[in-house]
């Protein structure tokens, strides 16, 4: 993924990794942007087999979609809260 920095778990093999992505990868960086009012921040990514099935899951449990579903690098994704505000983003491999 260019323009992006990617964190391995030293050790760490999966049998089947995602289309695209090292069977390692446990973090990505991206690169600085401008100042803005998001802080940096870790964020949870979980990886799901469909980010629009789950999405549309999580609103009818009474979550609230944020972001997405979406195309990124690789990936359709999407951010979601829960009905507390906790938030966490799904993504699953492109085209399945």
């Amino acid at each position: 993924m260019p323009g992006l920095d990617g964190f391995r778990l030293a050790g760490y093999t999966r049998e089947h990794p995602p289309a695209g992505l090292p069977s390692d990868l446990v973090a990505v960086l991206g690169p600085a942007g401008p100042p803005s009012a998001v802080s940096p921040r870790w964020a949870v990514n979980v990886r799901v087999t469909d980010a629009d099935a789950t999405a549309e899951r999580a609103r009818a449990l009474g979550g609230t979609v944020l972001l997405g579903p979406l195309d990124t690098p690789g990936l359709r994704s999407a951010v979601i809260a829960d009905p507390q505000g906790a938030l966490t983003a799904v993504s699953a491999p492109a085209g399945g």
